[in-house]
């Protein structure tokens, strides 16, 4: 083939792809016809690559060029399970009403370990407030810590302590004491430190008037930023890195009854948990492994696409990748001791999207590969496509532009992919490390418990954790100033044989240089104020005065003072502020907030009743629901936001803090 014909055949096709893409975003039945554009493109490419392009000249061109050959078309299965997710029509959703005669028992289980007090007694409250028959609802909270506070917390809240004498079978141990000293029909598992919507309930019990139903997943979501979004200033301009598998590939698998439980902020039919044993033990990725046996034993599964609890996402470098690891290591271990063969009661599909969701996990070896190509190709001279640059670059990037536009398809504004390679570089060498170990039967039983609410009180560079990606960014950079001096000498010649590489190399140092900055952990408080601008009133025996209330959480609050009310608050005095008509709160102004603004006051929140208690919480808990649905987003540029904008933002936080 021509150079020409190529060149007018990879437009065309391009011109194609982006015209049904651009159908796609407005009409979702065009997906298909993106989707078919790509897979058959694709099967061009690959059999292309493997019948023309693969050196023979010699040992290691051979070796290196199989092996990419390979990664791309293991990387295409992927992608073509992706296509199956989402060419299928969305699943019809039941009509489900809550009906008066249908009020099974209810326990909702809070699993907990080593969590603050603090932390556990918001997850308890939100429990309380749960609409439900009271007499039908039993909260229990299952303490693996065997601490006498958490014992005086459930009897502070009149609910049902569970402490069982040893700790065998981590989390899903402490689940299945809970099952023995219950008796429950449905029950409800949550994290410590998932809060649920008081709707929970009356959202959910309705799908199990189906005698079939097995249980219900919701989506995890979290009202604080991810170690992406915080360390990298982007909480505003992405999203949690958890919400694609949430919020589009869950409901996706929900069509073919193979929703993944993950832990939390589900509701299991109690039969169809003894139908399984109980709670799964010997993985440590014990969510995982009890849904999919329930679905092998016939039950059915539901995904229901609404954010009914949120929580925290771990809040260090650090966490995140000890919860991340856990998770490779569970599914390798949930693989190899539960193979399709045995699953013998699932389907062909169900089959496929659990060997697929194991395979997601293999990411840290493709990376680690992506990484590696252009550099020995450069820095070591080894060939590892033998093929022009002028001939492979358009088909290449025919095909990586055809599975973003597939990708953009589905999640239209959402998500870039290019974030996702940035959260994933950050930590592939963990992950890699993990897999491997796992496979060769280096197995992990001990359950490494993600510790939440942290308070962080100085940034920290966690170097140590990154010489893999500090290696492989200085062999990239090295490579891209050699294809930089071959440039000045012969710039025809890299064009035709280096432009590869050359892009290649730029996506990966931008991406790594991401990837770097992830593990850079920004301060962080426990307890972060929520954006309020409500107003309210300062109340004691003498005065009244008008306030607006800034920021608000739990225990703390900043105020400011109306400009047309000229009375001086002094700090130490106590007042009753009236938030809202009926909730009144008692608090103590701390100090005023900052020199320069003397009518902004810090206060801080008194010692409650209980009564009180429930309805602040509730007040706090619709202000982070309002905050949650009203988060603005912009995914267009992140090339801005992982070069420039991030000393950008990092600047400007800077600069309003020394104001």
């Amino acid at each position: 083939m021509s150079n020409v014909f190529i060149w007018i055949m990879c437009v065309s096709i391009l011109v194609i792809g982006v015209g049904l893409w651009a159908l796609a975003l407005k009409i979702p039945a065009y997906r298909k016809g993106i989707m078919i554009v790509y897979a058959s493109f694709q099967l061009f490419y690959l059999l292309w690559r493997v019948t023309s392009t693969i050196p023979i000249t010699s040992i290691d061109g051979t070796f290196f060029g199989l092996l990419l050959v390979f990664t791309e078309i293991f990387s295409f299965l992927q992608t073509a399970v992706f296509i199956l997710l989402f060419s299928k029509e969305k699943k019809i959703s039941q009509e489900v009403v809550f009906s008066y005669d249908f009020v099974p028992k209810v326990d909702i289980f809070i699993a907990t370990y080593n969590e603050e007090v603090e932390l556990l007694e918001k997850t308890v409250v939100a429990a309380k407030l749960a609409k439900y028959p009271e007499d039908k609802k039993v909260i229990y909270l299952c303490d693996d810590g065997n601490r006498v506070e958490i014992k005086e917390l459930a009897k502070k809240w009149s609910i049902q302590y569970l402490s069982r004498p040893n700790h065998k079978g981590a989390k899903a141990g402490n689940l299945n004491y809970g099952l023995m000293h219950s008796k429950g029909e449905l029950i409800v598992t949550m994290d410590a430190d998932m809060m649920m919507k008081p709707n929970f309930l009356k959202e959910i019990i309705p799908f199990f008037q189906d005698e079939k139903m097995g249980f219900v997943q919701t989506p995890q979501a979290f009202h604080n930023p991810d170690v992406f979004q915080h360390n990298l200033y982007v909480e505003s301009n992405v999203r949690n890195d958890q919400d694609f598998f949430m919020r589009f590939l869950q409901p996706a698998k929900n069509k073919f009854n193979a929703v993944i439980y993950v832990g939390s902020n589900a509701v299991f039919r109690r039969t169809a948990l003894e139908s399984v044993n109980g709670f799964v033990t010997d993985v440590i990725t014990e969510d995982m492994a009890t849904g999919l046996l329930i679905q092998n034993k016939g039950w059915k599964s539901e995904f229901l696409n609404k954010v009914l609890a949120t929580g925290l996402s771990p809040e260090t470098f650090q966490e995140l990748i000890k919860q991340r690891v856990r998770w490779a290591k569970g599914n390798i271990q949930v693989f190899k001791k539960y193979s399709p063969r045995k699953l013998n009661h699932l389907n062909s599909i169900q089959k496929l999207l659990y060997m697929d969701g194991v395979h997601y996990w293999f990411f840290g070896i493709y990376h680690f590969l992506y990484l590696m190509f252009p550099i020995v190709s450069v820095l070591f001279g080894v060939q590892v496509v033998e093929t022009p640059s002028s001939i492979f670059l358009p088909i290449w990037l025919v095909s990586y532009i055809l599975s973003n536009l597939v990708f953009s398809s589905v999640a239209g504004k959402e998500f870039r992919p290019m974030w996702a390679s940035v959260a994933e570089l950050a930590i592939f060498p963990h992950i890699a490390l993990a897999v491997f170990l796992e496979l060769i039967g280096q197995k992990t039983k001990t359950f490494a418990v993600t510790t939440k609410g942290q308070t962080i009180d100085k940034t920290t560079f966690h170097w140590r954790m990154m010489i893999v990606q500090l290696g492989f960014l200085i062999l990239s950079l090295l490579s891209l100033g050699i294809i930089g001096i071959k440039m000045i000498v012969n710039p025809v010649q890299v064009l035709i044989y280096w432009a590869l590489p050359l892009f290649w190399l730029s996506y990966n140092i931008l991406c790594l240089i991401g990837a770097l900055h992830i593990s850079v952990d920004r301060k962080r408080y426990k307890n972060q104020l929520v954006p309020c601008n409500s107003k309210a009133v300062l109340k004691n025996k003498q005065n009244e005065v008008p306030i607006t209330i800034i920021k608000i959480h739990a225990e703390k609050a900043v105020i400011k003072v109306n400009n047309d009310f000229g009375f001086s608050i002094k700090v130490g005095e106590e007042y009753i502020m009236e938030v809202e008509k009926g909730l009144l709160i008692p608090v103590c102004i701390l100090k005023s907030s900052h020199p320069s603004q003397t009518k902004r006051y810090s206060v801080k929140v008194k010692e409650l009743d209980k009564q009180t208690y429930l309805s602040f919480f509730e007040y706090l808990d619709q202000l982070n629901t309002k905050r949650f649905k009203k988060r603005e987003t912009d995914y267009k540029r992140p090339v801005y936001h992982l070069t420039i904008g991030y000393y950008m933002a990092k600047l400007k936080i800077k600069k309003a803090l020394n104001v």
